[in-house]
């Protein structure tokens, strides 16, 4: 049964003005989950019960990015609950665009970041990406889906690329204006800064989760151009806000070009990451799909 859509407000949604009162904090720092969803009909009920019922999480803010779907529908069937702070764009602006409305109405000091489409999302990945900030040991948590051996997320070039991620708040407000241009960009961004900064930062494996790639979502021709567009977004991020291109363009002597090779290297990581990404995907889809098929006599 279709959903009927509801008529958008004209502003950017209904937003609370205050932490809710089942609030509850017991000496940790509050936490807003920050969920920016695009076309994500199908999953992202799932993944906002899961942070309702996380103890960790005391506030959510969920960004419709001006979905075609009915995704605006399923955002407004949680508009109920206390925790749930709605905001809903009435265009499609990008991923950077829609988390910084997040980061700028959320309320906690530790932002965790969780993407719409997660499959098997579960309140125990939740602990396991905040407990190193929560116990100081970092400055910022990457948590990855992993299906592989151990020796396999040492050397993972994912991990970088993942949306799942725990930052204090006051660390990346700064950022804002640079992460509401940078589009499918902002995860480079993000730790380019972190990197300039000198900022820690931590990867954990999270074991059975599942974040569908584009070529499981849409057609193999629309995906290939979200990927290239994808691309194209993260050398802009990087060559349009990053403070790292200003340093490198400066003629000082041997810091330049340690500088410079330190984007580049960041930029092919990120861009190898992707496609690499795309191909081992597809390449198990097929093995799958030959082994599930009948087995032909020779």
């Amino acid at each position: 049964m279709d959903i009927p859509k509801p008529p958008r407000d004209q502003t950017k949604g209904i937003v609370e003005e205050k932490m809710p009162e089942t609030c509850i904090t017991l000496g940790r720092p509050t936490c807003t989950a920050i969920v920016c969803a695009y076309n994500e009909e199908m999953t992202l009920a799932d993944v906002l019960n899961v942070l309702l019922e996380s103890r960790q999480v005391d506030e959510i803010v969920v960004v419709d990015d001006g979905s075609t779907d009915n995704t605006l529908s399923v955002m407004n069937c949680f508009a109920k609950h206390q925790k749930v702070r709605s905001i809903s764009l009435l265009r499609n602006r990008g991923k950077g665009h829609a988390m910084a409305e997040g980061i700028l109405n959320a309320q906690g000091k530790i932002l965790l970041f969780v993407d719409a489409d997660l499959l098997n999302l579960d309140t125990a990945y939740i602990d396991l990406i905040l407990a190193p900030l929560l116990a100081g040991k970092t400055d910022m948590v990457i948590g990855y889906p992993s299906r592989g051996p151990d020796v396999w997320n040492v050397v993972n070039l994912f991990r970088p690329l993942s949306g799942e991620r725990a930052v204090f708040h006051k660390d990346i407000l700064p950022l804002v204006a640079q992460i509401r241009d940078s589009r499918y960009g902002v995860e480079t961004l993000i730790n380019l800064h972190y990197r300039r900064e000198g900022k820690r930062v931590c990867y954990i494996p999270l074991r059975g989760l599942i974040h569908p790639i584009k070529l499981e979502k849409n057609k193999p021709s629309e995906a290939l151009e979200m990927y290239t567009r994808e691309a194209f977004q993260i050398a802009q991020a990087v060559a349009l806000h990053h403070p790292f291109v200003i340093s490198a363009l400066r003629p000082d002597g041997g810091g330049t070009k340690r500088l410079w090779n330190e984007i580049v290297e960041h930029m092919r990581e990120d861009l190898l990451a992707r496609h690499l990404q795309h191909a081992c995907r597809d390449a198990k889809h097929t093995v799958s799909q030959f082994r599930e098929s009948p087995r032909r006599g020779l």
